[in-house]
């Protein structure tokens, strides 16, 4: 038995795969039909409500169940996920390169990078931790996730060695960016480093002035 569309009055195709409980329920010839009667496109239909999307602000009418239930915020699917991939993220500059780009709000400040590419920072790379310098040394054998404590790799070269696991190295002025070689001392292990500082820590001061 042949079917006629409740929107257009067109013939509805029969697909000889379906089932015969999904014939006798297709009530329409195609998806634009089917739209046009729930009411998500724009058009003459009398028991929508008229609408704006949120994205392109094109009017469109969705039906008024729909609209009851908060429904019918963007005229298109397109426009739903550019809202909400983009539409609510902030535009960032690249501190690299220099490239807009959108960025999640909970992670803005912690990279502001456009790529990975841009993000993997250069050979000697530094930045401070904590009070402390660290160099981006990623072939060093003692590097942790590619970085070393410059303090570290200034006593390296100054006895020209690699430092062994378990050797402290101390700053005599107590500034822990000042890494001279004048104003750092080896000790073999942690226990000489403490034993240091009951001893000598009364008397040592943090010169506030560099020399």
């Amino acid at each position: 038995m042949l079917k006629k569309c409740l929107i257009c009055n067109k013939v509805i195709p029969i697909n000889t795969r379906d089932s015969i409980k999904v014939r006798e329920n297709r009530k329409f010839c195609s998806s634009e039909c089917n739209n046009k009667r729930s009411g998500r496109l724009a058009g003459n239909y009398k028991g929508g409500v008229t609408k704006k999307c949120l994205t392109c602000e094109r009017s469109f009418t969705i039906d008024l169940n729909e609209a009851n239930k908060g429904m019918g915020k963007y005229c298109s699917r397109k426009c739903h996920y550019w809202n909400k991939s983009k539409g609510n993220r902030p535009l960032l500059k690249c501190v690299r390169c220099g490239k807009e780009f959108y960025k999640s709000p909970s992670a803005v400040f912690k990279t502001n990078f456009c790529s990975r590419k841009c993000q993997h920072r250069p050979e000697g790379y530094k930045y401070k931790n904590r009070g402390y310098i660290k160099v981006k040394q990623s072939k060093h054998p003692n590097s942790i996730s590619g970085y070393i404590l410059e303090h570290r790799l200034v006593m390296e070269k100054k006895i020209g060695r690699y430092l062994v696991r378990g050797e402290v190295v101390h700053h005599i002025n107590r500034i822990k960016d000042d890494n001279r070689e004048d104003n750092l001392m080896l000790f073999a292990c942690d226990k000489d480093h403490q034993d240091y500082h009951n001893k000598y820590g009364r008397n040592e001061r943090k010169n506030k002035s560099r020399s």
